[in-house]
């Protein structure tokens, strides 16, 4: 070998000790380095999704709206008395995720605050255990850097993550029971799974099935039960603690009945609940591959093309030779492991759709995060290969094979984002009624504010002030509470655009209205050609019908005398002013 060839196989063999040489010891500085890495880009990429967030005071994350308007109550105990829709969202809220939010509130963060903050936290705290994770299956700290560079590509290309509502914490939590059950960890396995069951119910019985599944083994083709004990010990005291955390949160989600059967729901009157229910008349293979909230396949786009190397990594463990590397994998039967247990789960949420709630929940992130923590391993794993030729290859040009192979790869994890329309996902709601938003909060807290208008869904959250009804909200799984927002809709749109006095006086008593909030085009026909009409045809239609004939509402003809606000796309009227005025 001369002299320049010595120098290139050198240069290679300190690239592969760099990129690929598993770590002797978790202090070393290298694994450091490639840690701190993976904080730096999920960092980037937290601040990307976030900064519209903290863009002014009156934005917020699409989902949060439902999920954290209510707390607000732990700021102001005097919101939302007797609120329907604020009770239910409170019975239905895993009680950690209910208490971390209380525990801020009385500390005076306000919700809306905390729920821009928390993704950041949540973000890092999931790239730590998923370097931690890759780390066990291979010691190779540029390993666990592109599994996390890769996952947050992932969190931050979906909506789970940026919501913080419960599913924003089942990816962090997940992760770190794989990492506590990876090292056999009784009290990591168990306190894991205890803080699934009090954030994310859901991700408990994923976490239990992968306990038990563990006792089983697959061995020269037959399926056999493990001889140890410790693992009989850690299932009976996961499932102890899963058993205790479900039905804890079913005690306390039971307060408005118990969830619909998919029977129930094809025959509630959709109206509200728009496509919430709309899954379950889909063509079969719409229904079982990727429908949103039904199909398999629903968690598959979008993902980076680094992944296909998380699907190739069983190859490359059976090929020892030519992937020196993979020799030194190990647990890696906790991924396919997770998976079924997933994949299980996803098949007996649909037999008892919707009593373990929505299918796609036991898929959605568990099975994208076990492939970037493959896919992490298997890049690895691969270049180590192309490494390790080019060093003992004779070629001239092996540096730059070298290079090239590393630099693909590197083009690899990062340019995800280039391909994606959106990157990062986030859908911040930005409330463009400011005007509106100050006058309500400025009224009593026990006010009651009816309105047809879309800002029904931002009023809430924004002025803090209930609402009688409010499409966002219209959460159709609980029957009983489903019935009773869909009645107050039917009964408000009734009102709203009936020509008989009385029956408006009777809607304004019965559930006590303070404020009618109106869109300035409301009594014009084409107004119910939107979702009013989309979702209530035969009333919508019929009334469509009187306006087009020429028949006045009550409320349009009284109007102009019980205005207490007007901007450029609203008018707000008091519901006292009606009454009076509509008695005359």
């Amino acid at each position: 070998m001369d002299p320049a060839e010595e120098k290139a196989a050198t240069a290679i063999g300190y690239m592969r000790r760099f990129l690929t040489e598993p770590a002797a010891k978790p202090s070393e500085p290298r694994v450091a380095l490639w840690l701190a890495l993976s904080f730096l880009f999920a960092g980037f990429y937290a601040y990307q999704g976030l900064v519209e967030g903290f863009s002014g005071r009156y934005v917020v994350q699409d989902d949060a709206r439902q999920h954290i308007f209510w707390m607000q109550r732990f700021v102001d105990p005097g919101l939302f008395p007797n609120d329907l829709i604020a009770d239910y969202y409170e019975s239905i809220s895993p009680s950690g995720f209910t208490t971390l939010y209380w525990i801020f509130g009385h500390l005076g963060v306000e919700p809306l605050l905390l729920t821009k903050i928390l993704p950041l936290v949540l973000g890092l705290a999931a790239t730590a255990y998923s370097f931690a994770v890759t780390m066990r299956v291979l010691p190779v700290p540029a390993a666990g850097f592109a599994a996390s560079l890769l996952l947050n590509q992932v969190l931050w290309s979906r909506l789970d993550l940026v919501s913080s509502t419960p599913r924003a914490f089942l990816c962090p939590l997940f992760l770190a029971f794989l990492y506590h059950f990876l090292r056999r960890s009784l009290i990591g396995c168990v306190v894991t799974v205890a803080l699934l069951g009090l954030f994310y119910p859901s991700g408990l019985f994923i976490a239990a099935g992968v306990v038990a599944l563990n006792l089983f083994r697959l061995e020269k083709r037959r399926l056999r039960v493990s001889q140890n004990r410790g693992e009989y010990f850690l299932c009976a005291a996961v499932l102890v603690v899963a058993s205790l955390a479900t039905a804890a949160y079913w005690l306390q989600s039971s307060r408005y009945g118990p969830p619909i059967t998919a029977s129930e729901g094809r025959m509630l009157p959709t109206g509200l609940a728009g496509e919430r229910l709309g899954f379950l008349d889909e063509e079969f293979w719409t229904y079982w591959l990727w429908g949103e909230q039904s199909g398999l396949l629903s968690s598959v786009s979008p993902m980076p093309f680094a992944l296909i190397a998380g699907l190739l990594l069983p190859v490359l463990m059976y090929s020892p030779k030519r992937f020196p590397l993979a020799s030194r994998i190990t647990g890696a039967k906790l991924l396919p492991l997770t998976a079924l247990a997933s994949v299980i789960m996803f098949f007996a949420a649909h037999a008892v759709l919707f009593r373990l709630y929505l299918p796609d929940r036991y898929i959605r992130q568990t099975v994208p995060m076990l492939i970037c923590v493959a896919a992490g391993v298997g890049l690895l794993v691969m270049l180590d290969a192309v490494l390790r030729w080019s060093i003992s290859s004779q070629l001239n040009k092996r540096v730059w094979v070298a290079a090239g192979a590393t630099a693909l790869v590197g083009a690899m994890l990062v340019s995800f984002p280039s391909f994606v329309k959106r990157f990062p996902r986030t859908k911040w709601r930005a409330g463009e009624e400011v005007q509106l938003y100050e006058f309500l909060s400025r009224q009593p807290k026990d006010s009651v504010i009816a309105t047809l208008s879309r800002e029904a869904n931002n009023i809430p959250t924004f002025a803090k002030r209930s609402v009688l009804i409010a499409p966002e909200y219209a959460n159709p799984y609980q029957r009983s509470y489903y019935l009773q927002l869909h009645e107050r809709c039917l009964d408000l749109l009734n009102a709203q655009y009936t020509t008989d006095s009385e029956n408006l006086r009777n809607f304004i008593r019965e559930y006590h209205v303070d404020f009618f909030v109106l869109d300035r085009n409301a009594f014009e026909p084409s107004y119910l050609q939107g979702w009013i009409t989309r979702r209530f045809r035969p009333t919508a239609v019929e009334i469509k019908k009187r306006l087009e004939r020429g028949d006045i509402p009550v409320m349009a003809k009284v109007m102009r005398k019980c205005v207490v606000l007007e901007t450029g796309r609203v008018i707000v009227l008091r519901a006292a002013d009606v009454e009076e005025a509509a008695q005359r």
